[in-house]
């Protein structure tokens, strides 16, 4: 089963790369996401903003955690030391609020083709979260989203379609 069996189209909200932070935020808040692809006036994906990341440019290390810092993610890290910072945290997160997506988006970004196996894009999201792009690979559009409610949608399907047909040993008598 391919990944296009299991993206999101008709629901895609995207952002443009000049489009302010602060603007990318009602936009999750008018849609109820935590995410948008950033594309350009062709369609083509450029990066993902997502709040996780946001929350990561603000709040001081090691606190932002990166990708490569799994490793700390048990700690129980908090914000104990930070009290009476809250002017200085709201300094910050006002300063990005003006700042262009194309100047905090996340250029890297695991991708995947219509066509990629839906195992493969399930691996990817559990290694690097959701949503995953779906990226027209001959052009660089961006042709949908593979969200984790869309993925359990498809699975649930799969099951569902097993359920209804006849184990292989009634089918040959």
């Amino acid at each position: 089963m391919p990944c296009s069996d299991a993206m999101i189209t008709n629901e895609l909200i995207t952002a443009a790369p000049d489009m302010r932070v602060e603007d990318a935020l009602e936009l999750f808040q008018k849609h109820r996401i935590r995410s948008v692809p950033i594309v350009d006036a062709n369609g083509k994906f450029l990066g993902i903003f997502n709040f996780h990341h946001l929350l990561n440019s603000i709040l001081p290390a090691p606190l932002g955690l990166q990708k490569e810092d799994r490793r700390m993610r048990g700690l129980n890290l908090n914000l104990d030391h930070l009290t009476g910072q809250t002017e200085w945290l709201a300094s910050r997160l006002q300063s990005l609020m003006e700042r262009k997506l194309e100047t905090v988006m996340v250029r890297d970004v695991e991708t995947v083709d219509p066509d990629t196996p839906l195992r493969e894009g399930v691996r990817l999201m559990a290694n690097n979260g959701s949503p995953l792009p779906v990226v027209d690979e001959k052009t660089g559009n961006l042709v949908g989203l593979i969200s984790s409610q869309s993925a359990i949608r498809t699975i649930l399907q799969i099951k569902a379609d097993i359920k209804r047909r006849k184990p292989v040993d009634e089918i040959s008598r």
